[in-house]
């Protein structure tokens, strides 16, 4: 597995996976959250509980409750879906092929501001 994202990746610490909200809508429809790993404008890294077949267009939504009131939709195309050895959760990468690029960049660059933010307050303590 070759990861393709030329871009800078921004890695989510476990501990800020309660301010960062993901769902994938699963076949029922119903949407279930993920846990994101790291994100780029282009693409994003994730777990999951369930596999997701290579190649497939997955519906998400991402929101960051407490700056972003509403969900940002996006589509992405899963690149790689692995089981992880140590839980047996599945690591999913993943591009992004459809969004609403002035919400998606606008998510995007808060969820990095929180977490820069976070990471540099507990630095500081």
């Amino acid at each position: 597995m070759q990861e393709k994202r030329r871009e800078a990746r921004y890695t989510v610490p476990e501990i800020y996976q309660e301010h960062i909200t993901l769902k994938i809508k699963k076949e029922s429809g119903e949407f279930v959250a993920a846990e994101l790993l790291n994100i780029s404008l282009n693409g994003i890294k994730i777990k999951d509980p369930f596999a997701l077949a290579v190649g497939s267009i997955i519906e998400c939504s991402i929101s960051v409750p407490e700056f972003i009131t509403e969900e940002i939709p996006f589509s992405a195309r899963v690149a790689y879906c692995i089981e992880a050895e140590v839980d047996g959760n599945y690591l999913i990468g993943a591009e992004i092929t459809r969004t609403s690029e002035q919400l998606w960049v606008e998510i995007f660059f808060k969820v990095h501001d929180f977490i820069d933010g976070k990471l540099r307050t507990s630095d500081t303590t």
